[in-house]
């Protein structure tokens, strides 16, 4: 059996991420993910930086590293992919340099709970259960691939 390695993916868009273009691939230089217990996740993604026309930056250029945009790092060892992080751009940062091919570009951002966060739900619901509720909240998260999902409820049987 070929020995497959282990492989990175990386999924980026504004609300259904998809597979980096290749010179975003070809310009990663340095990924970090970091786990916390307490607060946000996050990760940090380095890039090195050419100008493609006489006043701009490619990389900056299509709009695909800004804020707020979705990423999603796969790790794929073997066959199996595992999620190292689903997150949104919070931030990035130029760091220009008079060398050729030393200007980076570090990108950074936090999980996708930050989108969560973003905003406040204040809202009743008079006569409704816990559960209708948790699936009206969960539900206005759809784009960010959100579902509800119920458990299956036991069902006491009699014989007759």
């Amino acid at each position: 059996m070929p020995d497959l390695g282990a492989r990175l993916m990386l999924l980026i868009g504004s609300t259904v991420p998809a597979p980096a273009p290749y010179n975003v691939m070809d310009a990663l230089v340095s990924l970090e993910v970091t786990n916390r217990d307490q607060d946000f996740d996050g990760f940090q993604m380095t890039f090195s930086l050419g100008k493609d026309s006489l006043v701009d930056y490619g990389l900056l250029s299509g709009g695909l590293l800004d804020p707020p945009n979705r990423v999603i790092v796969v790790a794929i060892i073997g066959v199996l992919p595992q999620v190292l992080i689903d997150g949104i751009i919070t931030d990035h940062q130029v760091s220009p340099s008079n060398r050729p091919g030393e200007s980076t570009l570090s990108v950074l951002g936090k999980d996708i709970s930050v989108k969560l966060s973003l905003e406040e739900k204040n809202q009743t619901y008079p006569n409704q259960p816990d559960s209708i509720i948790v699936t009206r909240l969960i539900g206005s998260y759809a784009t960010l691939g959100l579902v509800t999902r119920r458990s299956p409820q036991r069902q006491m049987c009699r014989s007759r």
